[in-house]
């Protein structure tokens, strides 16, 4: 079954390097979510990662984090957002996804301590 995307890739990475660079954080993406994903879509997200299909393998990732609401820590979101940027995808789902409870617990204590 093949899935229609939402969005159209416009340009790739302007370098080779870039594009190696991006490469090499497509191929780790989806191991650092692992904890997080189901088993099936952990395997579809690596196959379409290290085939080269990386809007596909950010989409599914985003989507599913989004849909089972699954924490991401703000470097993850930083991450998420900059691979997005790279790949011309919009990154208004990865602002929408929940924070970890590791970030609520880092905001509450910035609050507090501003507070006194």
């Amino acid at each position: 079954m093949t899935r229609r995307l939402r969005y159209q890739v416009q340009s790739a990475p302007a370098t080779v390097e870039q594009r190696r660079e991006l490469a090499a954080l497509m191929r780790d993406l989806p191991g650092r979510y692992s904890d997080r994903l189901p088993a099936s879509t952990f395997r579809q997200v690596k196959g379409s990662a290290a085939a080269g299909q990386w809007e596909q393998a950010l989409d599914q990732l985003i989507t599913v984090l989004g849909r089972l609401a699954r924490g991401v820590t703000p470097a993850e979101r930083d991450e998420l957002r900059m691979i997005s940027a790279a790949l011309d995808m919009p990154v208004g789902r990865v602002e929408a996804l929940v924070p970890s409870p590791c970030e609520n617990v880092t905001e509450s204590r910035r609050r507090r301590l501003s507070a006194r």
